[in-house]
């Protein structure tokens, strides 16, 4: 009976014990736009938003990796992860949460027209569990597209701005005249 006591109590020990180490942990990663179009010459940004959904437990930004899933010339990925903090602590009242830049592309003036996707992947980890780590994965894609020129709207010609100073000029003396008019029959009619 003893004995029997004693195996039980080991056994919800160390249940007990890897239920704790098996608590996962969740990174939260979403793209504000996982499609970015630009055109030969410009620089895109992809803007993440991070967020530890385990309550309760910090988890420590470890690394990224990026991967190109499509042959990509002319294209040139810089990696901003080190703008991200190093945790996401959640504490009463605050939101475990980051939004910024997580890489940049910059489209080189002889990059060809197309879609180039790949994944982005952070390696995090439970700041109380160093042995645990888990990786959290999204896609994106750049959408290279031919160089539109902003609609030019034409600003006024000399010739319009001369029809609009001789209208004013002439629609002034016709007043002018008028009101001379007025004056001049009143001072007629006056006895």
């Amino acid at each position: 009976m003893r004995k029997t006591t004693i195996l039980l109590a080991s056994a919800l020990l160390a249940c007990t014990l890897l239920s704790v180490k098996a608590k996962a942990q969740s990174l939260d990663f979403t793209f504000s736009e996982s499609l970015v179009s630009g055109s030969p010459g410009d620089t895109v940004s992809f803007t993440a938003t991070l967020t530890n959904t385990n309550i309760g437990d910090p988890i420590s930004l470890n690394s990224s990796n990026i991967t190109l899933l499509t042959a990509a010339p002319g294209l040139t990925i810089t990696d901003d992860f080190a703008s991200t903090p190093l945790t996401l602590t959640p504490t009463t009242g605050v939101d475990p949460t980051w939004t910024g830049t997580l890489f940049t592309v910059a489209i080189s003036p002889t990059a060809g027209f197309g879609s180039y996707s790949g994944s982005y992947e952070i390696d995090y980890a439970d700041t109380l569990i160093y042995s645990s780590s888990y990786h959290s994965t999204q896609n994106f894609e750049v959408d290279v597209i031919p160089y539109v020129p902003p609609a030019h709207t034409p600003e006024p010609g000399n010739r319009l701005l001369l029809i609009a100073f001789v209208g004013s000029a002439i629609l002034f003396v016709l007043c002018r005249d008028r009101n001379s008019a007025i004056r001049t029959k009143k001072n007629s009619a006056a006895p």
